[in-house]
């Protein structure tokens, strides 16, 4: 197996080499496609700035430059942004890739056992559980993520986008026409989902690729004033105490701004 993780980057960079530092060893290829505009217009260059400062450090290995059109639908632009570093994986020869985003974490043990299993199975696509965390590193929400994620893949001819046309629950932009699909067990490997864990939770709520699902859904005011007990409306869970399983210092002193 040659595998090629596929890192979608604009903001929320101050996760991502942490992210990358546990899978590093059992990838034979690390892509940043990365963007300075974010679907909705904003400029910022962060995560730009530091998928380059990781090429340098020799922990990426490539970056590739995305621009979205502003007349496209934010979910459409995210599609295609993401076959975009699919195709450039295929062309490139790798027999699997990966979709990952900069919030998201695998204890590298676990990481490592879904490599081996992919690359003897004969499943052409994985799908993982995520465990959500919410402001710190260390509050869990109290149920896995409802949506699957797909995980390893392998490449072949005609591999397409299906978006929503996808048997389970899943991120319409990371779904393809799998032919066989596994799901991996909880108990072997789960991603660690940081999803609401930033340094300034604004920049992400103002380019949420789904921005009209958070209008009306108290969820600021609920980021502000969590707790360990506390109820999250817009997700239906509550915080609890967890563990800073990957010693993120990320969220310690978050700001909205």
């Amino acid at each position: 197996m040659r595998l090629i993780a596929l890192y979608s980057v604009f903001d929320g960079e101050e996760l991502l080499e942490g992210s990358v530092r546990q899978i590093r060893p059992f990838v034979d290829f690390i892509l940043c496609s990365v963007q300075t505009l974010s679907y909705t217009g904003e400029t910022y260059a962060g995560g730009s700035e530091m998928a380059h400062d990781l090429k340098r450090k020799g922990l990426v290995d490539q970056v590739a430059m995305f621009t979205p059109t502003l007349t496209e639908r934010p979910q459409i632009c995210e599609l295609r942004k993401r076959f975009g570093a699919m195709q450039l994986g295929f062309n490139a020869g790798f027999s699997h890739f990966l979709h990952v985003d900069v919030d998201e974490y695998y204890v590298p043990d676990q990481f490592r056992w879904a490599t081996d299993f992919m690359d003897t199975s004969d499943a052409d696509c994985s799908l993982v559980y995520s465990q959500p965390y919410f402001k710190r590193p260390d509050w869990e929400l109290d149920n896995l993520d409802r949506a699957f994620f797909p995980f390893i893949h392998r490449y072949r001819p005609g591999l397409m986008c299906t978006g929503s046309n996808f048997p389970y629950v899943c991120d319409p932009t990371r779904t393809v026409n799998a032919q066989n699909i596994t799901i991996l067990p909880k108990e072997n490997i789960l991603m660690h989902h940081y999803s609401w864990v930033r340094e300034d939770i604004g920049r992400k709520m103002r380019n949420y690729s789904t921005g009209g699902a958070l209008e009306g859904s108290g969820i600021l005011e609920d980021y502000r004033n969590a707790e360990v007990g506390s109820r999250i409306r817009l997700l239906d869970r509550r915080v609890r105490q967890g563990k800073n399983l990957f010693n993120i210092t990320v969220g310690t002193n978050a700001q909205v701004a």
